[in-house]
């Protein structure tokens, strides 16, 4: 799915004593392939965050001509509706657009 939506670059965050051999197993070929392992500490992954970031163009405010969203999760909410969670891939999104 990542690879469907033209995601480049991320990080690998090792927990619960997972090799990273494993995990290189399995992204081998593929667009994980080029994923950076990290240490799981959370200064460390802020740093990289925000250059990662400052990399980035800003989205100009005005006129939205829409975007594409990446959807992780949706489920009901009581006296709200429906609520989905998910990542902004490019464009911009309003909420009640």
């Amino acid at each position: 799915m990542l690879q469907c939506c033209g995601v480049q670059n991320g990080f690998f965050i090792l927990r619960n004593y997972l090799a990273r051999e494993k995990v290189e197993q399995v992204t081998k070929g593929n667009s994980l392939e080029r994923f950076e392992f990290v240490e799981d500490d959370p200064a460390l992954l802020r740093e990289k965050l925000l250059a990662e970031a400052a990399q980035h163009k800003q989205v100009e405010t005005g006129e939205v001509a829409g975007g594409t969203v990446t959807v992780d999760q949706a489920f009901n909410v009581k006296g709200v509706g429906t609520v989905a969670l998910g990542v902004v891939r490019n464009g911009a999104v309003e909420k009640h657009a």
